[in-house]
């Protein structure tokens, strides 16, 4: 007979979710009515019948006696499911829209439904009594969201996303993040004269940008330095002379400049018409035979990093000859460029 009612018990413990926390019965409402009577914080925890790491939790972390005494003791807690209809409004209502989704999540919040401490994902037992453990000291985190505006962000999460959507995201989440630049310029020309006179143009490309975080608790001047490498294409016009550039931008953003950093970025020019500017002078371009296609150098200057805008003002320095009949000139002059990153830096 023993035997039997130790199988049975036995039985029941493998098949019966083990809860040792007590959780409330009531609604939400009802809940923050008895905390604003007992002076006692909510404890929110939102779960699924498909997560496993929720059934872990259950298993091996809830099921401790003096965690489940010291819930029961501190805390007004309420379990819901994210897939019914009151959990899935709850959740999005006491979720920060900025971070990370999923279950199993923990809110803990006040009778003002103030949101003191959120966390996503399972926890080891000495990892949930070091969140559950709360100090007086501790500020409001954010405010719970509206019901109107929680239905809202539910709506937008049932949409399928779009090709913009998904772009952003990955450049979110991506090291390497795609920018758009464009710019003026102000060269020396190629002139039939030792005048040097200067020309203004454009420029626009795209290019690729990584940023290098410095390493924490080191005291060097490159360890105060954020570094960030922009490699990319851009086409650009000056005085009827059009370029193809390959530029490799290095950007060094020194910790206390307040978002300027320093910049200097090798490159390599092709011209895309060699004889335009001859054939305009009304010279043939056949029997002039100095002109160069190619040109390289490097651009050094300062930058203001704003969010996901960078603006650059920079001096380039063009080793290649451009024009020497009769007179040397070369790409030398000022170049003021605008970057836009989406996604962010």
């Amino acid at each position: 007979m023993k035997k039997k009612i130790l199988s049975i018990l036995c039985l029941l413990s493998i098949t019966l979710p083990s809860f040792a926390i007590t959780f409330y019965d009531g609604t939400y409402q009802q809940a923050l009515q008895k905390s604003k009577m007992e002076k006692k914080p909510l404890f929110l925890y939102f779960t699924a019948t498909w997560c496993g790491p929720c059934q872990y939790m259950q298993k091996y972390v809830f099921p401790d006696t003096a965690l489940s005494d010291y819930v029961a003791k501190n805390y007004i807690a309420l379990k819901f499911d994210i897939d019914t209809e009151v959990g899935k409004l709850l959740y999005f209502k006491t979720k920060l829209p900025e971070s990370i989704s999923g279950v199993p999540a923990f809110i803990i919040m006040n009778e003002k439904e103030e949101i003191i401490k959120n966390k996503t994902g399972a926890m080891k037992l000495n990892q949930f009594r070091d969140f559950l453990l709360r100090d007086e000291s501790e500020k409001k985190l954010y405010v719970v969201m509206a019901d109107s505006l929680a239905r809202l962000k539910i709506a937008q999460s049932q949409k399928k996303p779009t090709a913009f959507s998904k772009f952003l995201f990955n450049q979110q989440n991506n090291e390497w993040k795609i920018g758009l630049k464009t710019g003026f310029r102000l060269m020396q020309a190629p002139r039939f004269s030792a005048d040097r006179t200067m020309a203004s143009g454009y420029s626009i490309g795209l290019f690729f940008d990584r940023s290098f975080r410095p390493e924490k608790n080191r005291i060097g001047f490159w360890d105060r330095c954020r570094y960030y490498f922009q490699p990319g294409l851009l086409f650009s016009s000056v005085a009827d002379n059009h370029l193809l550039t390959l530029e490799l931008y290095n950007g060094y953003l020194v910790k206390g400049l307040r978002g300027f950093s320093l910049s200097v970025s090798p490159y390599l020019a092709r011209s895309l018409d060699r004889s335009a500017l001859l054939i305009s002078k009304g010279l043939p371009a056949g029997n002039y035979t100095g002109t160069h296609r190619n040109d390289y150098g490097f651009k050094a200057g300062i930058a203001r990093i704003m969010g996901n805008f960078q603006a650059d003002l920079d001096y380039q320095f063009g080793f290649g000859q451009q024009d020497s009949f009769p007179f040397a000139v070369r790409n030398r002059g000022f170049a003021l460029s605008f970057s836009f990153i989406p996604g962010g830096k």
